[in-house]
């Protein structure tokens, strides 16, 4: 008789046990999105997104928001409650600006919790995005100008909403571009921009984006790229020296090197060299092509040769000094 009570009580046991084990297994919370995604659709640079995601907890035990991150500086997001009761639901605000974004888009959103199943739920907001303004042409390519030549291309800045008015506040010309930039308007909602290379200012190969800033409070510039080949008598390469603000701040730049080839001419000699500070060095060596390697040694630093050149001068009527400006650059490129 002992052996059956005691049985009885084991299996009253094991199933008491069973039943707070199923208990414990099933008090947890549990996150559920109804849609993760949301598609804006097709709006335009200018605008803001706003979109709320409703988080349920479908659990049995209160779900707790530990942490939202943002996969992009241009997002931001906003928490109605971070502790959800279960059966309950928050808001989550997610705010996207669109501002100097353009094409297709999907920025994340990931949402950290308590859900021992789900610990991290993904959102996302997706659509496109068409810029506010935008130029005809992003690039222009000037090929080969000769040296003297007069050459211009220009480009339409168009709004994408016609009854938009377009005002230039400043043009920003890189001193690697040697152009020289002018605008009108055509009609409301459009603007022509025409760029001349000034081909007396530099020789060799030129490049660089030049910003038009505009007076839309959240258009803030347009950029245009800009490349070509100014030919003299000879090819300088490169035709600017670019060195970094911080190089060698503190002592003397390491060497620069340019080569000098020949353009529209077979032969030539480089009888001298002016120099931005007296005490920098040089030397020419011949590089067996029928151009020169120029050496530039004992450089200062970088920031006391901003708005200076090396000048080359050889030995052809009309072209006898050649310019090859320095240009100062924030870091390195």
């Amino acid at each position: 008789m002992a052996r059956t009570v005691n049985a009885w009580v084991l299996v009253i046991s094991m199933s008491v046990w069973g039943v707070v084990g199923s208990i414990d297994v099933a008090a947890q919370p549990a996150i559920h999105c109804f849609q993760s995604t949301y598609d804006f659709g097709e709006l335009y640079s200018d605008e803001l997104v706003s979109h709320q995601f409703v988080l349920q907890n479908s659990g049995y035990d209160v779900l707790e928001i530990l942490q939202i991150n943002q996969h992009c500086s241009c997002a931001t997001a906003e928490l109605s409650t971070r502790l959800i009761a279960p059966g309950e639901s928050a808001l989550l605000t997610a705010l996207l600006d669109l501002h100097g974004r353009s094409g297709d888009q999907r920025v994340k959103y990931s949402v950290q919790t308590n859900d021992p199943k789900m610990p991290h739920l993904e959102l996302a907001l997706v659509g496109r995005v068409t810029p506010l303004l935008s130029l005809d042409a992003p690039e222009l390519d000037f090929g080969t100008v000769r040296h003297g030549e007069n050459r211009a291309q220009n480009v339409i800045l168009r709004a994408a909403r016609s009854e938009i008015e377009i005002g230039v506040k400043d043009i920003h010309v890189p001193p690697s571009v040697p152009c020289r930039v002018t605008f009108s308007t055509l009609r409301t909602g459009a603007m022509e921009i025409v760029v001349e290379v000034e081909s007396t200012r530099t020789c060799g190969y030129f490049g660089g984006e030049i910003e038009i800033h505009v007076d839309r409070p959240r258009e803030q510039f347009v950029s245009l790229a800009v490349s070509g080949e100014v030919l003299h008598s000879v090819r300088v390469r490169p035709s600017t020296i670019r060195l970094c603000a911080t190089r060698n701040a503190g002592g003397v730049s390491p060497p620069v090197f340019l080569r000098v080839e020949p353009g529209t001419i077979d032969r030539f000699s480089i009888v001298g060299i002016t120099l931005p500070d007296c005490d920098v060095a040089w030397e020419v060596f011949p590089d067996g092509s029928g151009g020169y390697i120029v050496q530039l040694d004992k450089l200062p630093p970088a920031k006391a040769l901003a708005g200076k050149a090396v000048v080359l001068e050889i030995d052809i009527d009309g072209e006898a000094r050649i310019s090859v400006p320095f240009e100062i650059a924030s870091r390195d490129q």
